[in-house]
């Protein structure tokens, strides 16, 4: 399969990644390492003054352990798919939104017990989901406009 860029031989090293996008996905992986790792010692510090009932907290310990690879994954695969204008990789990223939201959603409303400042972080990671969807989509169809086939 051979890709060519649409326009004059010029504008075939136009780039046409997305750097809003870029600088979402850097920003929130740091700030998503920085939750996981604040959410990990907020889940220990409800363990230890808290009643945990039966196998939730373990249950609570797996799901964020899993949320976290799978938005390690989601940040991955859209700042590579991004760069290399993948759009496999964009569109893997894209879906593995929906599995993260669900996830936030849990932490949100249904964990045993949810402190205010966990809404809080959690707040702020689901304003930069819902800033980097939009923008991997518009990137998603950038890329798709701007190649041909043969």
């Amino acid at each position: 399969e051979i890709i060519v860029y649409r326009g004059s031989m010029s504008s075939r090293s136009f780039k046409f990644a997305s750097l809003p996008l870029q600088v979402a996905l850097y920003f929130n992986g740091w700030y998503l390492a920085l939750f996981y790792v604040a959410e990990a010692f907020l889940l220990v510090y409800k363990a230890l003054v808290l009643p945990y009932p039966g196998r939730n907290f373990g249950a609570e310990v797996v799901l964020l352990c899993f949320v976290a690879l799978l938005d390690a994954i989601r940040i991955f695969l859209g700042s590579k798919g991004n760069l290399t204008e993948r759009k496999l990789s964009l569109l893997l990223s894209l879906v593995f939104s929906l599995p993260v939201f669900f996830g936030y959603l849990y932490l949100t409303l249904w964990q045993t017990y949810v402190l205010r400042l966990e809404l809080v972080f959690l707040g702020i990671a689901y304003l930069g989901l819902c800033l980097e969807l939009p923008m991997g989509l518009i990137t998603l169809l950038v890329f798709q406009r701007n190649e041909v086939v043969l």
